[in-house]
């Protein structure tokens, strides 16, 4: 299933081929209705596009980008010990000069469908690479519910790369909106232009894993169930 129409804010959006595999990448300036620039562009591949960032807000006061996210995670590929699950993905692209772009984006609130065909247990939020983008863990106020915990697996200080939200249930069709802000602080130091992802990750039910695993090979195997980070 994919999503209706976007916000009025993605009328900006303009498509272009990537030479890389004539791939097609959805480019969002992340701008106000004024049109003012945050220095940023949110990059979406093709197999996102139209159904991911709903709504981009510039808040020039507080020297933030605001982002409300929907998605959909829609099936599995593999079978056995090598079931892949989908990892959704955006590129946060600097655009303008160190001066001129806005040092954090926040995600504030997104909304989740599950179309995987199994239950989720737990969900991974991570921003990459290391020293380019953290999560502030004293900025964010974040509440993932139905999953009762969460955890920074990587933190130093107030900085994280990583967050696993456990020990709740997403089922198949079913829809997770996690709501408050997830706060994303970046490393405008480089010389060169700063790009980093933002991705997210499921983590189905073990004992369904299990099952499909023995249906489709016939003999246990283990699966790693911990989310493959650098997968594009």
């Amino acid at each position: 299933m994919k999503f209706a129409r976007l916000s009025a804010l993605v009328c900006l959006v303009a498509v272009a081929a990537s030479a890389a595999q004539g791939a097609v990448i959805t480019t969002i300036p992340l701008v106000d209705s004024q049109g003012r620039d945050s220095g940023w562009a949110a990059e979406l591949p093709d197999t996102q596009a139209a159904r991911n960032v709903t709504d981009i807000v510039v808040n020039p006061t507080d020297g933030s980008v605001t982002v409300t996210i929907l998605k959909d995670f829609v099936g599995y590929t593999g079978s056995g010990a090598d079931l892949e699950f989908p990892i959704g993905k955006i590129t946060f692209r600097q655009t303008l000069a160190d001066a001129l772009t806005v040092p954090r984006i926040i995600v504030r609130g997104e909304t989740i469908q599950n179309h995987t065909l199994l239950p989720w247990t737990a969900f991974v939020w991570n921003v990459a690479p290391t020293g380019l983008a953290w999560f502030n863990t004293a900025a964010t106020a974040w509440n993932a519910a139905p999953f009762a915990s969460q955890a920074w697996t990587d933190q130093t200080g107030s900085k994280a790369n990583t967050l696993l939200a456990s020990n709740g249930l997403v089922p198949d069709g079913a829809t997770f909106s996690p709501a408050g802000s997830l706060v994303i602080d970046t490393n405008l130091a480089p010389e060169t232009p700063v790009s980093f992802d933002f991705k997210e990750m499921v983590i189905p039910e073990p004992a369904t894993i299990s099952l499909l695993a023995l249906a489709s090979l016939g003999w246990p195997r283990r699966r790693r169930l911990a989310p493959r980070l650098s997968k594009n």
